[in-house]
């Protein structure tokens, strides 16, 4: 039997540079039903990536013409097919380090 992968796409969100707020909604997209394939923490470290990345982006837009990296950052775009090995490998590293422990402005 062939495998449609599902596919979810979520707009950004500031919470989502808190890990267990990505945590939090990698289990409710779970618990819904709306991805399969892709294990709790998988979800949770794409989730982190992605808002990492674009609210890293936004602060340096002032001195870098970024708005390629920004809108590839959001909306963020889960597949039960997962990503790339390579940006897998990117989304575990950046979960290794320190992130920060409750949502504060990031604009």
């Amino acid at each position: 039997m062939l495998h449609t992968p599902k596919i979810l796409s979520l707009p950004m969100d500031p919470r989502l540079l808190v890990k267990e707020e990505c945590l939090k909604k990698a289990a409710e997209i779970r618990q819904e039903g709306k991805l399969d394939r892709l294990s709790e923490q998988e979800i949770a470290r794409e989730l982190y990536f992605h808002a990492v990345v674009y609210f890293l982006c936004r602060r340096l837009r002032p001195l870098l013409p970024l708005r390629f990296i920004m809108e590839r950052a959001d909306p963020i775009d889960l597949s039960d097919d997962g990503d790339t090995a390579f940006r897998t490998f990117c989304y575990k590293i950046l979960w290794l380090f320190p992130g920060h422990r409750k949502t504060g402005s990031v604009t």
